[in-house]
C-alpha cells in the first residue's frame, strides 16, 4: 500500500465539524469545532490517486490539516471491506453508493450530514447520511473507431446495437463481481426494462461471447489495441481515453443510462472524526466541486444529455443491488 504525505500551508479558514451521531435531521454537523492545523487525516481512496491528490492538497493548502492518503486495493468488495476494517483511517473517499450501502450494513460507517447536501437530488442521497454523493458518472460505450469501419457499423451508443451479430466475440466489459461499468450495465438495463425484458436482452448478449475482464482500465486496452470494438466504460473514463486518443469514440449510452453515485463516507473508527468531516464540506464547496469536474467526474445533479436532448435516467434501488448482488448477477448471465 502506497503512502504519500502531504506538507501543508496554514491559513485561517476552517470548514464545519464532523458529526459523530447515528442519523442527523437538522442542517449542522453534531460536533461543530473545526480540527486545529497540523491535525493528521487518513483518506483511503478508490477514486483514483492522482484525482485524490489533487483534492487532498488543496483541502490541505486551505486549512493546514496534513492528508495522508492509501490507495484502496482493486480487489472484490468483501476484501477491500476487510481492508478498511483494520485501517485506522477517517475517510473512506470514491466508493460509489451500492458499496457503502454494504459497509454500512457491517458497521463501518457513521453518519455526517455535509454542508451543500441540502441542494443535492434526494434519489442521490442517503437519509441516514452514511455517505456524501460527491460526483456522479454514466455508462458508455467506447468504440474502436477503425474496427467498426471495417466492420461497416456505426460508433455505438444504445443496446440494440450490442446484439448485431458482427460484434460476436468483439464486446468487453469490467467482470460485474467487481463492481464498475459491468454491474451497473446490468442493473441500469433491469431496472429500465423490467426483468422479464432484461433478462431476454441479457440472453442475446450471452451468445456475444462477451469478454468480462478483471477492471474498466483492462476492458478500455483491449480496445485501444483493437482486440475489440467496443467496450463499456465509465463515461468520464471514455471521454478521457477520446481526449487523448482520436481513434477511438466515446458516446454516453443513450436508450437508458444510470447514475453512479461516487461518494465519500466517515469511517465509524475515524480518529478525527472532525477534520475528516471538513474534508467531506470542502468537497461539496465550490473550489472542491470545480477540482471534481476539472478531473473528469460529473457534478451531483447535473443532466446528462445527447444532441441537447436529456437522457433517460435509472434510478437505482440500492436495497435491491446491495443486498442481491451476486442473485442479480447469476442470474443475467444466466440468461437464456
Amino acid at each position: 500500500m502506497k503512502k504519500f504525505w502531504l506538507g501543508l500551508l496554514l491559513v485561517s479558514l476552517l470548514l464545519s465539524g464532523c458529526g459523530q451521531t447515528e442519523k442527523h435531521t437538522g442542517a449542522a454537523p453534531a460536533v461543530k469545532n473545526p480540527a486545529a492545523a497540523g491535525t493528521y487525516l487518513t483518506v483511503v481512496s478508490s477514486l483514483g490517486l492522482e484525482r485524490t491528490r489533487v483534492l487532498a492538497q488543496a483541502f490541505a493548502d486551505q486549512t493546514g490539516i496534513i492528508v495522508q492518503l492509501e490507495e484502496l486495493p482493486a480487489e472484490p468488495l468483501s476484501l477491500r471491506l476487510q481492508f478498511l476494517s483494520t485501517q485506522p483511517a477517517d475517510i473512506w473517499l470514491g466508493g460509489t453508493a451500492e458499496e457503502y450501502y454494504q459497509a454500512d450494513k457491517q458497521r463501518y460507517l457513521q453518519s455526517y450530514q455535509a454542508a451543500g447536501t441540502a441542494t443535492l437530488p434526494a434519489e442521490l442521497k442517503d437519509r441516514s447520511n452514511r455517505w456524501t454523493p460527491v460526483a456522479v458518472d454514466y455508462l458508455a460505450l467506447l468504440t474502436n473507431r477503425d474496427k467498426a469501419r471495417r466492420l461497416h457499423i456505426p460508433v455505438l451508443n444504445n443496446l440494440a446495437e450490442l446484439t448485431q451479430p458482427v460484434l460476436y466475440k468483439d464486446i468487453v466489459m469490467a467482470r460485474p463481481e467487481n463492481g464498475g461499468a459491468g454491474f451497473s450495465f446490468i442493473t441500469t438495463v433491469w431496472q429500465w426494462w423490467g426483468k422479464e425484458q432484461a433478462l431476454e436482452y441479457a440472453g442475446r448478449i450471452r451468445t456475444q461471447e462477451v469478454a468480462y475482464v478483471l477492471s474498466d482500465a483492462e476492458a478500455a486496452l483491449a480496445v485501444y489495441q483493437g482486440q475489440k470494438t467496443v467496450a463499456v466504460l465509465p463515461l468520464s473514463y471514455a471521454r478521457a481515453l477520446h481526449r487523448e486518443h482520436r481513434e477511438l469514440a466515446a458516446l454516453p449510452l443513450q436508450d437508458c443510462n444510470g447514475a453512479k453515485i461516487i461518494g465519500a463516507a466517515l469511517l465509524k473508527s475515524a480518529p478525527h472524526p472532525a477534520a475528516a468531516g471538513q474534508f467531506v464540506d470542502f468537497l461539496l464547496s465550490p473550489a472542491g466541486q470545480k477540482l471534481v469536474t476539472d478531473g473528469g467526474l460529473i457534478a451531483p445533479g447535473a443532466p446528462l444529455l445527447a444532441g441537447g436532448e436529456a437522457i433517460p435516467l435509472v434510478h437505482k434501488d440500492l436495497a435491491w443491488t446491495g443486498t442481491y448482488k451476486t442473485e442479480i448477477i447469476n442470474t443475467w448471465l444466466n440468461a437464456r
